[in-house]
């Protein structure tokens, strides 16, 4: 990495006139970066998956597939600068007052998210911040993305490492808020991420909701909206073909439109709100 950025900003060493690289073009074009600017923008490439490390070739950089897009077809990508970089870092820092419940929640995210870098990083045998730098898992840390797709408005995180990578890092931040709500701390969006580990584990509704003394109600509410947004949920696990036909004939014979309760009415206030919803969505993912 350090040839490559001396080359770029014209350094004058003794290797490079030997071997006429200063006679290439390209030597000294991007002199007006600092050394410290092109590392940051040569480690951003990296995390986006557009150069490798050649481990083969005697740890000479490369560039891989995904950068033809970028090359020959004018993709476009986005990079921060150093300023950037250490803004971001000033906002995340913890200032000299009592932490509070946030700040704990961030620094021990980032703690398990960087041992979980270097288990990868060790299994791999290269540096830690080829899979991801610091910056970003303390982006991970403070937004705590949930699913994988949402990874790529992270910054460093490109289609590549989120194809490689973004599975188990997800899995790590859902286990760390989930394991947060059971210890009683807060935690936006945990609690029906919890309802939704809880019913991976086996556990029916009415299990959970008694485990987290809620009312099933509220647990069919939280399935239902992971059953809407995709998530693997077996709508026959928590609703019986009778009981789905039956919602099916009453929203056949009255107007959703005015809300579910006509539809509660119509099954003479026999089967719950909870479970009419689901029918519903998965009756409008049917067609």
């Amino acid at each position: 990495m350090t040839a490559l950025i001396d080359f770029l900003r014209g350094a004058k060493r003794k290797d490079f006139f030997t071997k006429d690289y200063h006679k290439i073009k390209t030597y000294g074009v991007g002199k007006n970066l600092r050394f410290d600017e092109w590392q940051s923008v040569i480690l951003q490439l990296l995390n986006q998956g557009l150069i490798e490390i050649a481990y083969d070739k005697n740890h000479v950089l490369q560039l891989t597939e995904a950068s033809n897009k970028v090359l020959f077809e004018n993709k476009k990508i986005n990079l921060v600068t150093i300023s950037e970089i250490k803004s971001k870092n000033q906002k995340i820092v913890s200032s000299k007052k009592t932490i509070t419940q946030k700040e704990k929640n961030f620094n021990e995210l980032f703690e398990k998210l960087r041992k979980l870098r270097k288990e990868i990083a060790d299994n791999e045998k290269v540096p830690p911040y080829v899979i991801f730098n610091d910056l970003t898992l303390k982006e991970l840390s403070d937004v705590k993305p949930t699913k994988i797709e949402d990874l790529t408005e992270i910054s460093g995180i490109g289609e590549h490492k989120k194809n490689k990578y973004g599975k188990v890092f997800i899995y790590e931040i859902i286990n760390f808020i989930t394991d947060k709500i059971l210890d009683g701390v807060n935690i936006k969006g945990g609690t029906n991420l919890l309802t939704f580990k809880l019913y991976k584990k086996g556990l029916s509704v009415d299990e959970i909701a008694r485990k987290r003394d809620l009312k099933s109600a509220t647990i069919f509410s939280h399935l239902a909206k992971f059953y809407e947004d995709g998530e693997d949920i077996d709508i026959f696990r928590i609703l019986k073909k009778e009981e789905i036909d039956k919602i099916i004939y009453a929203i056949e014979n009255v107007k959703v439109e005015n809300g579910l309760k006509p539809v509660f009415d119509f099954l003479n206030q026999e089967i719950s709100y909870g479970k009419i919803k689901l029918a519903l969505i998965y009756l409008l993912q049917k067609k």
